[in-house]
């Protein structure tokens, strides 16, 4: 199921990727944050935008973002996509992407007394060391002796794409719209509330969880492929269910069905609950308002989906398929 790799990635990224984007002495400029400057050929032209209908019949909408993306997924962007942001009253993400909680994003990743040497098998140990080495020659897996094994599992592979550039999409939207005065801009939930799925496992699964990622990053590494890749891909294909079937894949074989069922419920499902109640609520309290609503595009697929939720709350819901 790559969806979680790149899922948690994209959360375990984000502190560096956001340094990396207020940087101008690496960076030499902030055309970064800028992304539709880029001289990028445009890619976004079927965005995962749904128009959701408050009580009051008002237009709010429901966004589908890729966490970390290409340069070429935030170029673009049509008319039509920017007026529906910049016009909106309210924007909300997942969480908010301010100072105070992106510090608290690698915190909550390590746990006191915690060590990867006394945890892993010693195989598994000398071959994540092995890994890192291959990946990032300077650093020394001591640094992150901390955290916990299925943390740096997707650490490892947050440290690969890195290479790639990835655009951190949340952050520099976020970023954007809280610069527009008069609009309000926040988050659904909680950094705390979003690591519960790294709790939610014993060691020993955590332990599978990592050889799989392994497995998995050394089979793309054959193949010549990547999982970045072919995520921002089906991304801009603007098929729903083309996207979800390419994160599907076997990047946890071997692990039993029922860690991937823990997993998966901590990290998609049960937080899909969680966001369509919220969503809600901001609908139904402020019916006068316009309201965006950016969350993963995975958040919005079948079934168990938030957009299934809303609707079963008595939201209409549609998909914007027309953009100038």
């Amino acid at each position: 199921m790559k969806y979680i790799l790149i899922i948690v990635t994209a959360w375990l990224f984000l502190p560096l990727a956001v340094r990396a984007t207020e940087s101008p002495a690496k960076q030499g400029s902030r055309s970064q944050t800028q992304p539709s400057q880029q001289p990028v050929k445009p890619g976004l032209t079927k965005p995962f935008l749904w128009r959701v209908e408050n009580p009051r019949g008002k237009a709010c909408y429901a966004f589908g973002s890729i966490h970390l993306a290409e340069k070429r997924v935030v170029a673009g962007w049509s008319k039509t996509l920017k007026d529906i942001f910049r016009n909106a009253d309210a924007v909300y993400f997942e969480i908010p992407f301010d100072q105070e909680t992106l510090a608290k994003v690698d915190q909550v990743m390590r746990t006191p007394g915690n060590s990867l040497a006394k945890l892993l098998p010693t195989d598994l140990y000398s071959r994540t060391e092995a890994k890192l080495k291959q990946i990032a020659p300077t650093m020394k897996l001591e640094l992150f002796d901390e955290l916990k094994p299925v943390a740096f599992g997707v650490k490892l592979f947050a440290l690969e794409i890195a290479q790639q550039g990835p655009v951190p999409m949340d952050f520099l939207l976020y970023k954007q719209m809280a610069n527009i005065p008069g609009k309000t801009v926040g988050g659904l939930e909680s950094v705390e509330e979003q690591a519960v799925a790294f709790y939610c496992l014993t060691p020993s699964e955590e332990i599978e969880v990592l050889r799989a990622s392994l497995d998995y990053m050394d089979a793309c590494n054959q193949r010549g492929t990547s999982a970045f890749d072919e995520i921002n891909n089906a991304y801009l294909s603007g098929d729903l269910e083309k996207l979800m079937a390419t994160m599907n894949s076997s990047m946890m074989s071997g692990v039993p069905e029922t860690t991937i069922r823990k997993f998966n419920d901590a990290l998609l499902t049960n937080r899909n609950r969680r966001l369509a109640e919220r969503m809600a609520k901001k609908m139904k309290e402020h019916q006068n308002q316009t309201q965006v609503f950016v969350l993963g595009a995975a958040h919005y697929a079948e079934p168990h989906g938030v957009l299934d939720l809303l609707r079963q709350d008595g939201f209409k819901i549609s998909r914007v398929t027309e953009f100038q």
